[in-house]
């Protein structure tokens, strides 16, 4: 498979990039915020190749471009450099989406507003304030919380104005990981997968009565779904319009999540057990105990030994095909090149903002 390894010097825990901004958590727990198209004028800077600009800009395009290593110092990273936050703690989940930070931590939850454009951060909002593992964030301001031992709880606010009584119970049981994107949301939980549907979001442009919008809006702000259990499954996730579940017998189903399409795919049996799963637009990244692999057909890849941490991102557009490894000294971002017949991958474009 085609594909383009940056290697950013430096001890890490973890990284995520949103809207033309790299956010890299250090040793010391402070969150810095680096500008990425700096960090790509470096890298051209290093290696001339023609169309690499093009491709850290706007990673999701397919390419037969194959770099095996680009190396930026950490004398050159400070030149990025755009702001920083001091967490004091190591986060259990970070998430950008619809430019607001997300931080879970033993803390619990809190916001921050995000200025794009300037890389910096404002507001502060303390949404839960109890132990929270995973986060998951939606349109309109919501978020999904996975809380240990207190289960999953979703953060839906009814007015402008944020409010910690409009968290909801989702479900009691034991949570580390969830994932809410378009109108699905799932929660891994000690018991098994559950999922929900939600109504769509309405649209404004839709409604030609304005009034007529906002009574829909109030309906879907309020909407409580039903709860059911994905029972063969032991881990489940979303792509783009793809909903993807890996069952107990080690096969992998990749629904359409509008239901009308099933596909099966089987995996060879993997060394360990399986702690997490997700999916990029180039395939399914599998993490057992002691390696991490690369699900593209039938023989999982795999591409590392065990990882300080990693990360995908499977709601940004351009960066759709990124694999963050963090390893002792330094943080991996590979990109790697998709095709079209990659069922365990996804259409970028297929990407739900509104949900």
């Amino acid at each position: 498979m085609a594909s383009l390894n940056l290697f950013i010097e430096g001890q890490f825990l973890d990284s995520y990039i949103y809207s033309g901004n790299l956010f890299l958590l250090d040793e010391n727990y402070v969150l810095s915020i680096y500008k990425w198209d700096r960090l790509v004028e470096i890298a051209t800077q290093i290696n001339t190749s023609e169309g690499l600009e093009s491709l850290l800009k706007d990673s999701s395009q397919q390419f037969s471009l194959d770099i095996n290593e680009i190396v930026i110092t950490s004398e050159d990273l400070k030149t990025a450099f755009s702001s920083r936050l001091d967490l004091g703690v190591w986060p259990s989940d970070i998430n950008v989406f619809a430019n607001i930070l997300y931080i879970s931590s033993e803390n619990g939850v809190i916001r921050y507003d995000l200025d794009y454009k300037k890389g910096v951060l404002g507001s502060k909002f303390l949404i839960f304030d109890e132990v929270s593992f995973s986060i998951s964030p939606n349109s309109s301001n919501r978020v999904a919380i996975a809380a240990g031992k207190s289960g999953v709880l979703t953060f839906v606010p009814k007015t402008k104005n944020l409010s910690r009584n409009y968290l909801k119970e989702f479900t009691f049981e034991s949570c580390t990981d969830v994932d809410w994107q378009s109108t699905t949301l799932l929660a891994n939980t000690a018991l098994g997968v559950k999922r929900a549907d939600f109504i769509p979001m309405p649209i404004y442009s839709d409604f030609d009565d304005k009034q007529d919008f906002y009574v829909k809006f109030k309906e879907f702000k309020e909407f409580t779904p039903k709860l059911h259990s994905k029972e063969h499954s032991e881990h489940s996730w979303i792509g783009g319009d793809k909903l993807y579940s890996l069952n107990h017998d080690q096969t992998i189903i990749v629904e359409d999540l509008n239901k009308k399409t099933v596909v099966t795919s089987v995996i060879n049996k993997v060394e360990n057990k399986v702690i997490k799963v997700k999916s990029s637009s180039f395939g399914a990244i599998l993490e057992t105990d002691d390696s991490l692999y690369i699900l593209r057909s039938e023989e999982p890849q795999k591409v590392y030994g065990e990882p300080v941490n990693w990360r995908v991102f499977p709601r940004a557009k351009f960066y759709s095909n990124h694999l963050h490894i963090i390893s002792d000294d330094h943080i991996e971002i590979r990109i790697i090149s998709s095709t079209n017949n990659d069922t365990l991958g996804f259409n970028p474009d297929k990407i739900d903002l509104n949900g």
